[in-house]
């Protein structure tokens, strides 16, 4: 082994070869392996969740033939049916 070769290998720091694993979600985090991944998926699945749910009928009212829904994002839209009977029979 050269000198060189031997230099080079002595400045390897002590553990260089372990994998640091973060203990908390972080974007800035440095650690290239895991953490900004990990966080970016969470935080996808987080949007994609909110979305569904904004887009998600949460609410409904009927007035005459008049069904009214609300979304989870507070909007709402109408439906006009064509009977208005609500009789029932429950056998």
């Amino acid at each position: 082994m050269s000198a060189a070769d031997k230099t080079k290998l002595n400045g390897i720091a002590t553990g260089a070869n372990k994998i640091t694993v973060d203990t908390a979600m972080s974007t800035t985090s440095t650690n290239p392996v895991q953490n900004k991944v990990v966080q970016a998926a969470i935080t996808a699945a987080s949007d994609a969740a909110t979305d569904n749910f904004n887009k998600s009928i949460t609410g409904l009212s009927v007035s005459g033939k008049t069904v009214t829904y609300t979304k989870g994002d507070g909007t709402t839209g109408t439906i006009t049916t064509q009977d208005t009977n609500t009789d029932t029979k429950v056998t």
